[in-house]
């Protein structure tokens, strides 16, 4: 009988966490891409569930499905729910600086501009199609960053994490759906048959990452938010609510009644479109279309404040 193909020819029991560093015990195994047979490890003090070194990365087929992901734009409508929400609750308005660090296409961040958040885009391997000429600067220190669907990937948390903690940021938003502490060999979001999704976190893990990088942080089952920022008792409680569920009554309210800002289309045409025309011979650029900046961008602190009382009191 053919031996099925393997990093390691004999079963390893344990192996090094690669978020903490402590010995992470073997826990179950899964068929990855349907042929490799790959161990999972859980890591008893950090709780990180993470599978063995991921040999199969480079042959997961990413491109291949993406026409079968049905679901993209819908997802990028919650993340931006979920991210103004955020942004309202810690008081950032339109000059607050915005990146999101694993983009991808750049849908969110189009998306962010058109609400008027200066949001940047950064991605080590995926194209820029949407936020082409707003790529951000992953050293400097950002207002908020958000990372959806991004945790999941790192082969190597500890590497990836140190990367994006030490900048500093204010508030970091991640999207991943979190485990409850025990393996489930028939956990969905583990997905062994695209082999992409290849280290998972519980709110213990998140806890841990909070401690070693000087964050305070809300976990909830799809979203954290990690954060240096003062947040009152209220504030983290209406936090916890929206995070859990974004369609609540309580993040509708929120969304509802907490300060609008420009969008950033026209302003952003107006920077590209000369750009563009510059690279086309006899090309005359028309007139640049003016963004009218609106008072302190409507910043209406108070009526914010209104907004998240309401919301911490509806049901």
């Amino acid at each position: 009988m053919a031996q099925m193909p393997r990093t390691q020819q004999s079963p390893k029991r344990t192996k090094t966490c690669s978020l903490c560093g402590d010995e992470a015990r073997k826990v179950g195994s899964q068929r990855m891409l349907t042929k490799y047979e790959a161990d999972y490890f859980q890591c008893p003090s950090c709780d990180l569930l993470q599978t063995e070194a991921p040999h199969w990365l480079d042959e997961a087929p990413w491109s291949s499905i993406a026409h079968m992901d049905t679901g993209a734009v819908m997802r990028n409508d919650v993340c931006v729910r979920v991210a103004l929400t955020v942004a309202h609750l810690f008081d950032l308005d339109a000059t607050a600086s915005g990146m999101d660090y694993g983009a991808g296409s750049g849908l969110f961040v189009r998306s962010m501009r058109d609400r008027g958040f200066d949001f940047r885009w950064w991605d080590l391997f995926a194209p820029n199609v949407y936020a082409k000429g707003f790529e951000a600067t992953p050293e400097r220190r950002h207002d908020i960053v958000t990372a959806f669907e991004f945790f999941e990937h790192l082969p190597h948390p500890d590497v990836e994490l140190t990367q994006l903690f030490t900048a500093g940021h204010e508030i970091i938003l991640v999207g991943t759906v979190l485990h409850d502490s025990q393996y489930r060999p028939d956990w969905n979001y583990m997905f062994p048959a695209i082999g992409g999704h290849v280290v998972f976190y519980s709110p213990k893990t998140m806890q841990h990452i909070a401690d070693r990088w000087g964050y305070q942080d809300v976990a909830t089952t799809q979203h954290t938010v990690f954060y240096r920022r003062p947040l009152s008792t209220q504030r983290r409680r209406v936090l916890e609510r929206v995070l859990l569920a974004h369609s609540s009554r309580a993040a509708r309210l929120l969304l509802r009644l907490a300060p609008r800002y420009e969008s950033l289309v026209l302003a952003d045409l107006g920077r590209l479109l000369p750009e563009f025309l510059a690279t086309i011979p006899g090309a005359t650029p028309g007139p640049t279309p003016d963004r009218k900046v609106w008072p302190a961008f409507r910043r209406q602190r108070w009526w914010r404040e209104i907004a998240i009382r309401l919301a911490g009191m509806v049901p």
